[in-house]
């Protein structure tokens, strides 16, 4: 991996808009590997109880996603999540992110994914290889169109 010094600006405002500062990009020649920060946002409240007396604890760690830029390079993000902690409750969490679909797959991954599972001829071990996964997830990503395809038809 090569460390890139002059990070291209349309990188950059495209984890922006969700809040996330770019901190480092390491690029081989297939995929790329974004070091990312995450940013407070103004207006934050407890997910449990909605207060708004939270503050930061400090301890943050570090969660890898897979991601697709808007370039169509397959991208590992690596980013610093904070924790908070809601004074009212008591309760930790981190900030929401549009971003993230779930512990390790952005949205836009899980569209990219989805759209080849649903409009390709591939079968999964070739869908998977091209997208970085392996054939079980596909099974996964196809099992949930299946099933939203027979929600839709009810």
């Amino acid at each position: 991996m090569i460390r890139i010094d002059n990070i291209d600006n349309n990188l950059i405002n495209q984890y922006n808009r969700f809040h996330l500062e770019v901190i480092n990009v390491l690029k081989d020649d297939e995929a790329l590997e974004i070091e990312l920060k995450e940013l407070p946002k103004e207006v934050m409240c407890c997910p449990k109880c909605s207060s708004k007396a939270i503050k930061s604890i400090g301890l943050s760690r570090l969660r890898r996603f897979k991601d697709i830029t808007e370039d169509h390079k397959l991208a590992t993000l690596r980013v610093s999540k904070v924790n908070y902690k809601c004074l009212d409750c008591e309760s930790i969490f981190n900030q929401e992110n549009d971003l993230f679909y779930n512990k390790n797959l952005t949205t836009r991954m899980k569209s990219v994914v989805m759209y080849y599972v649903k409009n390709t001829n591939l079968n999964n071990c070739e869908i998977g290889r091209q997208l970085g996964f392996d054939e079980k997830s596909i099974r996964r990503f196809r099992k949930e169109l299946e099933l939203s395809v027979q929600k839709e038809a009810i």
